[in-house]
């Protein structure tokens, strides 16, 4: 026979909280990863599916500098990739410059390489 508990008793034993939206946000640790919180899942995805204008507007939608902070990025989401813990992390970067190029948009703009140039 199983004791009887009183409901404040059953109520102090068993705690449930609803998952939100952050917490699932949390879950993907690559955007968790960027200090801009680019959604590097999303434009992956896209990429992949050779949707380029697309993924280029997901990794501008929380970085207006995306192209030029793809190349000088140290790429903590590739660090945070949840794929390392199989084998090895995406290539997210890599990635990121597919997409950029197939939309004619150049990496390094000339200002930018004739700065580059210039210090080195």
């Amino acid at each position: 026979m199983k004791p009887v508990q009183l409901e404040e008793e059953a109520k102090r034993d068993f705690f449930v909280e609803l998952p939100d939206h952050d917490f699932y946000e949390a879950e993907v640790e690559c955007r968790t990863g960027c200090p801009t919180r680019t959604d590097a899942r999303g434009y992956l995805i896209e990429t992949a599916r050779g949707h380029y204008p697309e993924a280029y507007a997901i990794s501008r939608a929380t970085n207006p500098f995306a192209s030029i902070c793809g190349v000088v990025c140290g790429a903590p989401c590739e660090t945070a990739c949840r794929r390392g813990d199989v084998d090895q992390p995406l290539a997210i970067t890599i990635c990121s410059h597919v997409g950029f190029c197939s939309e004619g948009i150049p990496l390094l703009t000339p200002i930018v390489e004739n700065v580059l140039a210039q210090h080195s």
